[in-house]
């Protein structure tokens, strides 16, 4: 059974998304406790700044079935109770659903800010660390497959992903309208990973002066051989910020690293107006700084209504863009009703193609050879052609899954001898 259970901007603010918010780290970590919730055979995380998602193959077996989400949340948290605060908070998807969903992310049309370049790495780096951690199987393996090939899909064949669509390009161009312009603006990018360097790039584009800081100098230093800017120290960041016109926030901490009483220490009441704009996930900056006389402070969820325009020049890309994500999500449901229906079958493959073998052996008079292997094998797949076109067009997943364990029940105990004694007496 292949389910979904997340949560997104759509659903929930800044604030919830973040306390349900971890680590590569963390999770790794969930990752190594796959044998302590048995029946989540599949297991992937997407964990991004604007949503957690779950995705999961899972047995069905009767106390799974009454409660999927559960086990999913569980596999991820670890904690009964947090995992039950998620599931009342998060939207449950299963089937066709959790295909059409994902294939709509990696397209960008259920981005924060639509056509989101960022969120095809993302996906594939989420896909990376389940594959290493040995957790992605047949069913989730395709689907992420499918997902980055339809997002491909979409930036090639339409112009959703066309020009600036991601994060940091727009806290640039907020910026860039907040203050009338940024023409030998000071500005200060915080993080100097994938999103801090779109900020960059849009920043330097602009004519803004840019003041690259990144706990690592050497990756501020690589942004700004590539890009342009300059590179200050990390250890006076707070001064260096309190001097900006614009500050854009991009790191991957766990806790605020632009702290209300280091920013106050070198704020003075000569200073101009300062735009602090937090893009991160969870939120990097002290939310006390918003109360601060001549500061302003926005997050994601303040920047998703300024990015309006972005949408609304993007909309003319979309029903083009539903119509690619529609070809790759039919293309994978037929994909899994066929895997179902040679699942489901299996037993009953392997029974009838035994008990073939046996009688040409029988009748032949020759044992173990290539030939009596082969015929039985061509034997059964002309007997089993129908059955399996007519499960793959069973395209429900429960559907598959019923008439799979009905041949399980009955085939896979198949007393051999008994019946190569039955046989021979026919």
């Amino acid at each position: 059974m292949l389910i979904s259970l997340g949560l997104d901007y759509s659903r929930a603010d800044v604030s919830l998304r973040e306390s349900f918010h971890r680590s590569d780290g963390e999770v790794e970590g969930a990752y190594a406790r796959g044998a302590k919730v048995p029946g989540v055979e599949e297991f992937m995380v997407l964990n991004t700044c604007n949503r957690i998602e779950l995705y999961g193959w899972l047995s069905a077996g009767p106390r799974i079935l009454r409660e999927p989400h559960l086990h999913l949340a569980k596999r991820y948290f670890g904690d009964l109770d947090e995992a039950a605060q998620f599931t009342e908070a998060a939207t449950l998807l299963s089937g066709r659903s959790v295909v059409e969903h994902i294939l709509r992310v990696a397209g960008g049309l259920e981005s924060q800010i639509l056509g989101d370049i960022h969120i095809q790495g993302q996906i594939r780096r989420a896909y990376r660390a389940a594959t290493d951690a040995s957790m992605m199987g047949p069913h989730l393996q395709r689907l992420m497959d499918m997902a980055l090939r339809a997002g491909k899909a979409v930036k090639r064949e339409t112009d959703l992903m066309a020009g600036r669509s991601s994060v940091g390009s727009e806290a640039a161009h907020l910026a860039d309208r907040r203050l009338g312009g940024l023409e030998g603006k000071r500005c200060v990018i915080v993080g100097c990973g994938k999103i801090g360097s779109h900020a960059a790039q849009s920043l330097l584009k602009l004519g803004a002066d840019v003041l690259l800081l990144n706990r690592s100098r050497g990756r501020g230093e690589q942004v700004a051989r590539t890009l342009g800017g300059a590179v200050g120290e990390w250890s006076r960041m707070h001064e260096e910020v309190a001097r900006a016109d614009a500050v854009i926030v991009a790191t991957g901490a766990r806790t605020p690293v632009v702290r209300l009483e280091p920013l106050l220490e070198h704020r003075t009441s000569g200073d101009g107006e300062l735009l602090i704009i937090d893009v991160a996930m969870p939120r990097n900056v002290e939310p006390g700084i918003a109360g601060f006389p001549s500061v302003t402070l926005v997050d994601l969820d303040q920047l998703h209504p300024e990015a309006a325009s972005v949408a609304r020049s993007r909309q003319a890309s979309v029903p083009q863009a539903e119509t690619l994500v529609q070809q790759h999500v039919d293309e994978y449901v037929a994909w899994q009703s066929s895997l179902g229906a040679r699942e489901a079958l299996r037993p009953l493959r392997e029974a009838l193609e035994a008990i073939c073998l046996r009688e040409i052996e029988y009748a032949t008079g020759e044992a173990g050879q290539g030939d009596a292997q082969r015929a039985a094998g061509r034997i059964v797949s002309k007997l089993l052609a129908r059955p399996m076109t007519v499960l793959r067009g069973r395209s429900r997943d429960e559907d598959v899954e019923v008439v799979g364990g009905a041949i399980r029940l009955i085939f896979e105990q198949l007393d051999e001898p008994n019946a190569q004694v039955e046989s021979r007496a026919g």
